[in-house]
């Protein structure tokens, strides 16, 4: 029986507590090298019945950092992702190793909760951990503290990354524009384009864009409209929406 194709299928309750009976009956359940273990936790986790996702975790002798990862991630996508940090808090004291995939995972979480004060522990672990070199990981933790408020430690971290991807910069241009700091959005979107490293997409122009607005800009919003003409970023219909709405609030003011 493929087990991995089996755990795909799964959609509902039932089907869970089918692949679990087997995976116990089987003796698998306790087996490391079991992957489909930590799918069913996650899936537990994600419908969400973390009581149940709970009593299989102490079923297994010595989890590893996939099984804490698996929890993670289900509680962090379901309707309790502040049980993600309450888990990962868990892990930490327990001394169990933790990896990049823990730390997105309970920054998601972090996001969902708009959890400041969590998202500066989980970047203290990053560090102290070696992960501050992983771009995506780099990306997500800026996201964070963009969308908790915390722009300051955004604007820090992103001038401290060793390595920058077109997402990096749309997160903060983002993360600015909506924080009250629509100068400095509009600011960095002027260096991105003068480094010349990546070009803006829809993303970004939706940042400068939503900058643009804030600040009553209309020649910056009519420079940024047709940089959005000649790249043809208006085949995009929330671009196009997006532009129509500037122009609608700078008539309105």
């Amino acid at each position: 029986m493929d087990l991995n194709r089996l755990a795909q299928k799964c959609s509902t309750v039932s089907h869970l507590k089918q692949l679990q009976a087997h995976l116990t009956t089987t003796g698998s359940f306790k087996s490391p090298f079991c992957p489909v273990r930590s799918k069913l936790i996650e899936f537990y986790a994600l419908f969400p019945l973390p009581h149940q996702a709970h009593s299989l975790f102490l079923q297994i002798d010595t989890p590893s950092t996939n099984d804490f990862n698996a929890i993670l991630r289900g509680l962090a996508s379901s309707s309790q992702p502040a049980a993600a940090i309450s888990w990962f808090h868990r892990m930490l004291r327990g001394s169990h190793k933790i990896d990049a995939l823990t730390c997105s995972f309970v920054l998601k979480a972090c996001a969902r909760v708009l959890a400041r004060s969590q998202t500066l522990q989980v970047h203290s672990q990053v560090v102290r951990c070696g992960f501050a070199a992983d771009a995506l990981l780099g990306t997500t933790l800026l996201d964070v503290y963009a969308k908790v408020g915390d722009l300051g430690s955004a604007r820090k971290l992103f001038d401290e990354m060793p390595v920058r991807d077109i997402a990096s910069w749309n997160a903060l241009i983002a993360g600015l524009a909506q924080g009250n700091f629509a100068s400095e959005a509009l600011e960095l979107f002027k260096r991105m384009r003068e480094e010349g490293l990546f070009r803006p997409n829809e993303v970004t122009v939706l940042g400068a864009l939503s900058a643009c607005s804030h600040l009553g800009a209309l020649k910056e919003g009519e420079k940024i409209h047709r940089f959005i003409r000649d790249e043809k970023l208006d085949m995009n219909v929330i671009v196009c929406n997006a532009v129509i709405d500037m122009y609608g609030e700078m008539w309105v003011c």
